[in-house]
């Protein structure tokens, strides 16, 4: 539903940002599943959006991850199920206000998973909230920051930092990330963050150990 911070478009309904495959096998048109964006500015500070996403019934083989990240990974069958395809919807509201210099953005919805598990059909729906705060310094340095949480009491793959392969299951994830920027040409941005993340597993057992220092450079042409 949204890019990373520092490099959301209010044009764009989602980004890819790492280097794994997004999208390896799965015809969406096959499956009829689509994506709705709309967004409606009432004031040159404020913009408003909506997104609507629908899946069809995406198949589940052992390995597949499927075309749909959510948590830092391929979305798949919860750990347990023997569905041969999932379905998922999601739902979001977003806003940003921009100043001089700034903005600060908000977004939140929810994720409703379903699959066809011949014994027992399992649904799950996932709220999520993110909020970032970006802020000019000077003509070519900028701070940012930013808070997303993600889970559901009954569990969802959620990896974050951790293995993408890891399948055990978690109630909350949340992550706090800061960032400074330096664009030392129009067609180059450098950007330094530290991410903190804390989360709780199903049975209570706490997450940690999953925090991320990363560096990145953006060369436009």
């Amino acid at each position: 539903f949204q890019a990373e911070d520092g490099i959301r478009d209010k044009l764009v309904t989602g980004v890819q940002t790492c280097a794994l495959p997004i999208c390896p096998a799965t015809n969406l048109l096959a499956v009829r599943s689509g994506a709705l964006r709309l967004g409606f500015s009432p004031s040159p500070n404020l913009r408003l959006g909506g997104s609507i996403l629908r899946t069809g019934r995406l198949p589940q083989t052992e390995g597949n991850g499927g075309p749909l990240w959510v948590g830092n990974a391929p979305l798949r069958r919860l750990p347990g199920s023997a569905a041969g395809s999932i379905r998922v919807r999601g739902l979001a509201g977003d806003a940003e206000f921009s100043w001089r210099g700034g903005r600060l953005a908000a977004e939140t919805g929810v994720i409703t998973y379903e699959d066809d598990d011949p014994r027992r059909a399992i649904r799950r729906e996932t709220p999520f909230l993110s909020v970032e705060a970006v802020q000019q310094l000077g003509p070519k340095t900028y701070l940012a920051g930013r808070y997303s949480g993600i889970g559901t009491a009954s569990g969802f793959l959620l990896p974050g930092e951790g293995r993408p392969e890891d399948a055990r299951l978690t109630e909350r994830l949340e992550r706090f990330s800061f960032g400074v920027g330096y664009g030392p040409r129009p067609s180059l941005s450098l950007k330094l963050e530290q991410s903190f993340n804390l989360g709780r597993r199903v049975g209570g057992t706490e997450r940690t150990g999953e925090n991320q220092t990363a560096a990145e450079a953006v060369l436009r042409f």
